[in-house]
């Protein structure tokens, strides 16, 4: 389980992560993408799976709030793919640079995905099929 807070404000103050965990194990993720800034939670703080990535050469972030259904094969694929963040962000950081027909079918679950492109001055939110975040 996870939650995202976004604010113009920089910085983010700590507390304001803290008051987000749905328990004291979770793990805080400050989300720095000027002019956005804000704090990702996620309750499984030892999958890293689920934690957010940022492509070394553009600059694009993306970050995962719920939990993605994937095949097999997609998750394999995701652990094999190079970078740091997790390896679900990385398979949609992947995809991305491959183009929005990729990326889309990825959008599968109770989920939603934060792709923050600072080339292009965007962020997006992208949610599963059903919009149930």
């Amino acid at each position: 389980m996870s939650d995202v807070l976004l604010s113009w404000r920089s910085p983010v103050p700590e507390s304001w992560g803290q008051r987000l965990r749905f328990r004291p194990s979770a793990k805080i993720f400050p989300l720095d993408w000027a002019p956005w800034h804000g704090v990702l939670t996620r309750i499984e703080p030892q999958d890293e799976r689920w934690q957010p990535a940022v492509d070394a050469q553009t600059g694009v972030a993306v970050a995962v709030i719920g939990r993605l259904a994937w095949d097999a094969q997609d998750w394999r694929a995701a652990a094999k793919l190079p970078g740091t963040g997790g390896s679900a962000a990385r398979l949609l950081l992947d995809r991305w640079r491959e183009g929005i027909v990729h990326f889309l079918p990825l959008i599968n679950g109770v989920a939603a995905v934060l792709v923050f492109d600072p080339g292009r001055h965007r962020l997006h939110l992208f949610t599963d099929q059903l919009g149930m975040v």
